[in-house]
């Protein structure tokens, strides 16, 4: 079945609603994840020092190294603090430990041990299903002076990680893997002393992951059965380049959610490149759009509101494509920042889109200021098509193809095999 509909809607805030995105389901960032012990009974500190930037350092790394095996989860939990030290602390990271324990027992089987640049931690698994025992890992980094670092790595299989703001650090490459503890990121003050981290990866089994990311090159995030939510942040303060180069987020059946917080987003010419993709979780995502935007799921439902930027260059590539083989898609291509306009060219002239479901529902809404070439077929379903804008309308049982304007080469391809097909177009 074939509907053509008059547009009777004519502003972005009236569209957007209408879509099935709802931020409010993202993860919330809490002050304590894990469940703690009760009774503590015994409890020891422990503190290392490790100056790793110091001249002759041998390599300008730090690791945190948790070998404590999954299953152990059940007797022992905590966290690992990334915090802003003291700048008046001796060495460049300074770690304390925290272990409480509801009996003494629990204490001793927690080892430690310490290279120059590596911090080790091991557990002796036991069979007693009482024993309790916590850790409290405080990373302490030194903010002064700004510290540069080839390597930050931490890995762990039940702990929870949590990067605290204002760290004052610089690092090129950031690890972070916690197999079933909970991740946070909080770089939600990017003017004060922030953390520089030029690439990110962060990975989980079926924890979750949270926070305020800045992308200053490369952020990959990826989550096998946890849910992600996290709100994409620009690099913001005078003589701070921004040039993200790659936005990466993963999953095998859990959830993602995204935010961008463009009501900061610096308005520029980007050329970075965004993959969201999941085998079955829902994507719910705000994204912003350089070069090229992908996302793609096999049975999951994907929600997305896709913003572009003025390009360098009247042909700079700028390409989007959304797949799913049986669930929706959602798609809300928007107009550009007018401010990101200035001296630069509209992307909405130059944009090649795919769009395609195997089964199930594709409503697409693109903006008036698009121009180009568009060509929608669907096999078997009903479609819907409001394009008041748009000449040279043709359609047939199952098939539009239309045109706005002669100033644009954009084209836009959509295919629905079974189910349903809403596209408003140039409205």
């Amino acid at each position: 079945m074939f509907q053509y509909n008059h547009s009777t809607i004519s502003n972005e805030t009236t569209l957007f609603p209408q879509m099935d995105f709802n931020l409010y389901k993202m993860p919330q960032p809490k002050i304590q994840t894990y469940e703690g012990c009760s009774p503590i009974t015994a409890s020891k500190n422990l503190q290392f020092e490790f100056n790793i930037t110091t001249e002759g350092a041998a390599a300008k790394q730090w690791q945190l190294l948790d070998s404590t095996v999954s299953k152990s989860h059940k007797n022992l939990r905590g966290e690992i603090i990334i915090d802003r030290g003291s700048f008046f602390q001796p060495s460049d990271i300074d770690v304390r430990v925290i272990v409480g324990s509801n009996n003494k027992m629990g204490l001793d089987n927690v080892l430690f041990n310490r290279s120059d640049s590596t911090f080790n931690i091991n557990y002796n698994s036991t069979d007693k299903n009482d024993l309790c025992t916590e850790i409290r890992i405080l990373v302490y980094l030194r903010p002064w002076p700004r510290r540069i670092l080839d390597l930050f790595d931490i890995r762990t299989n039940n702990l929870d990680i949590l990067f605290q703001p204002c760290l004052n650090w610089e690092i090129n490459n950031l690890i972070a893997h916690t197999s079933h503890g909970e991740f946070t990121m909080d770089s939600h003050q990017p003017f004060t002393d922030p953390l520089i981290a030029h690439n990110v990866s962060v990975s989980s089994i079926d924890g979750e992951i949270f926070g305020w990311f800045i992308p200053d090159e490369n952020l990959e995030l990826r989550n096998i059965n946890g849910q992600t939510g996290i709100f994409i942040c620009p690099r913001l303060g005078a003589g701070r380049p921004f040039d993200p180069k790659l936005i990466l987020i993963s999953s095998f059946s859990g959830d993602i959610f995204t935010r961008t917080v463009s009501e900061v987003w610096p308005p520029k010419a980007y050329t970075h490149q965004t993959k969201i993709e999941t085998v079955s979780g829902r994507i719910e995502a705000e994204v912003p759009h350089g070069q090229y935007t992908n996302f793609s799921t096999i049975s999951g439902n994907i929600s997305t509101y896709i913003r572009p930027y003025g390009a360098a260059s009247p042909d700079a590539m700028s390409e989007i494509y959304t797949t799913s083989q049986s669930g929706s898609i959602d798609v809300y291509f928007a107009d550009p920042p007018n401010e990101s306009l200035t001296g630069r060219y509209n992307p909405l002239l130059n944009t090649i889109s795919k769009h395609d479901v195997g089964e199930g529902k594709l409503k697409l809404i693109y903006p008036y200021g698009w121009y180009g070439e568009m060509e929608a077929k669907i096999e078997h379903g009903g479609l819907e098509f409001d394009g008041s804008s748009m000449e040279d309308i043709k359609w047939g049982k199952g098939y539009v193809k239309a045109r706005r304007g002669r100033k644009g080469e954009s084209r836009m391809e959509a295919r629905v095999g079974t189910g349903d097909l809403d596209i408003r177009l140039g409205l």
